[in-house]
Parts: structure tokens; C-alpha cells; sequence
């Protein structure tokens, strides 16, 4: 085994350096016989891009669903994520750039977490600190129009003459429903299919069938307003880990031929 010492480090800890601090370290493996540095560095890369897109929440549904519909692995549409033509995908690919630096960084000895004096001077996880860097460049509808273009073209390599229009509206949907500081109003989707039945069941373990039913859902972004961007750092993207309250609560109606022309 190959080790190196590093500071331990509390996840979301303030950083905090005393006259008389003697920091406490760990003996942390970075690679193996079987796990070379440069694969450790890999499977590092592709727990923080799965927490990114699916723990976290902001492409959890398009994946369930073109799990769903087309059978690729979940395994299989990280490892495309991971590699995206930075040419092509260059939000994509500065993601995987910065995931890479920080395994490269824990691998000279330095901390297992990303320390941000402007994010709540605190340390993040690698995903986390993607999360709240996103909304504070305001780049998540490039970011979503990326990932979307990606999974499309993934799936569509593996099986073309799929119906990659739920893929497009479960993009659609997770996009709305992610938690956002700042926003005014409220929104409305509309949907050919009953996403959020499907996805609820496949998180809940059950059997799930997608049905193509016309869906409105209503998402209620103002009742709980952030206008506080380090307030919500820490309420929803710190607080909000334990329990995964990344997206806002929908609700969901099907669309009725007497109601279809009241939106």
C-alpha cells in the first residue's frame, strides 16, 4: 500500500489554526498493488461526479429514466460524464479537471475536502462546492444543456429508436426542481409522462411502468425564499446533505381535456 499523512479534516469545518493547535493527521491509502495512483485517483473522480449528479440531485431523474427506458448502467452514463470532450462539453470537462486537481491534491498530502473563504469559509466536499459554484456563476442552464446534449448521445449510441423525448423532459423537470437562491416566481411543467410516479417508485424500490399521460406538475419556489446566498449555502447545500432536500416539492396533477386550456 502506498500511504500519505494529511490533516483530518471535519467536512463543512471551519478552517481554524491556533497558536497552540496540534492538528491531528491520517494515515490515508493512495493507491495499491491492485489500485494504481492513477486509478485511485479515478474511482475518487467517479464517487464525486455520482454524488454530483445523482445524491445531489441535479440529474438524479434523467438518469433514473434512461436507465429505465433504455437498460444502460448507471455506471455506464458516469463513466460518459467522466469522459466528455472538453472541446465539446467544456463545462463538463472544467468539472472533471477540477475533480482531478483535488485527487491529484490529497495524493501530495493535502485535505480531503474543498476549503472556500467565499462559500462560508468552510471546507465542502468536491461535489458540493460544484453545486454552490454552478449557482453562483449563474451556469446552471448551460450546465443542464450539456449533461442533456451528453446523455442524449449516450444513450442514443446504445439504442437508437428510443423515446428520447423523456429524457428531454426529465431534464426538464429536475432542472425546475432543483433549489435555487433568488428566485421569484413559481413554475409550471408540463409533461407528455408521468415522471415523477416513475421516479418516486424507482427510489422507492418498487416496480415502476412510466406512463404516458399528460402531467402538470406545480413547483412552489416562493413560499420558502432564499434572498441570502450564504444563507443558503449553508440551509439547503450544508443542512440539506443528510437528508438529500436538494429539490423543491412538486405536485403533480394529470392534465384533463376540460382543464387543457386553462394553461
Amino acid at each position: 500500500m502506498v500511504t500519505i499523512e494529511s490533516k483530518i479534516i471535519n467536512i463543512h469545518g471551519e478552517r481554524v489554526e491556533l497558536d497552540d493547535d496540534v492538528p491531528e493527521v491520517q494515515d490515508l491509502v493512495i493507491a495499491t498493488a491492485a489500485t494504481p495512483l492513477a486509478e485511485w485517483r479515478r474511482t475518487r473522480i467517479f464517487c464525486w461526479m455520482t454524488a454530483l449528479l445523482h445524491f445531489d440531485k441535479l440529474f438524479q431523474i434523467p438518469l433514473i429514466l434512461a436507465h429505465g427506458i433504455s437498460g444502460i448502467p448507471y455506471r455506464d452514463m458516469i463513466e460518459a460524464f467522466m469522459a466528455a470532450d472538453p472541446k465539446r462539453y467544456p463545462m463538463i470537462g472544467e468539472i472533471n479537471a477540477f475533480f482531478e486537481s483535488e485527487a491529484q491534491s490529497i495524493q501530495n498530502g493535502g485535505a480531503e475536502y474543498v476549503f472556500s473563504k467565499e462559500y462560508l469559509n468552510i471546507f465542502w466536499p468536491a461535489d458540493e462546492f460544484i453545486f454552490v459554484k454552478l449557482t453562483a456563476e449563474g451556469k446552471f442552464d448551460a450546465f443542464y444543456a450539456e449533461a442533456g446534449k451528453l446523455l442524449a448521445e449516450t444513450v442514443a449510441a446504445r439504442h437508437s429508436g428510443l423515446p428520447m423525448d423523456v429524457i428531454e423532459e426529465a431534464l426538464k423537470l429536475n432542472h425546475a426542481l432543483v433549489h435555487q437562491p433568488f428566485t421569484k416566481t413559481n413554475v409550471k411543467v408540463k409533461l407528455r409522462y408521468d415522471l415523477l410516479d416513475y421516479w418516486n417508485k424507482v427510489r422507492g424500490g418498487e416496480q415502476a411502468l412510466l406512463r404516458e399521460v399528460p402531467m402538470l406538475i406545480e413547483i412552489d419556489r416562493t413560499s420558502k425564499p432564499y434572498d441570502d446566498f450564504q444563507k443558503w449555502c449553508r440551509e439547503i447545500v450544508w443542512w440539506g446533505n443528510k437528508k438529500g432536500a436538494y429539490l423543491y416539492s412538486p405536485r403533480a396533477m394529470e392534465i384533463t381535456p376540460e382543464l387543457a386550456g386553462h394553461y
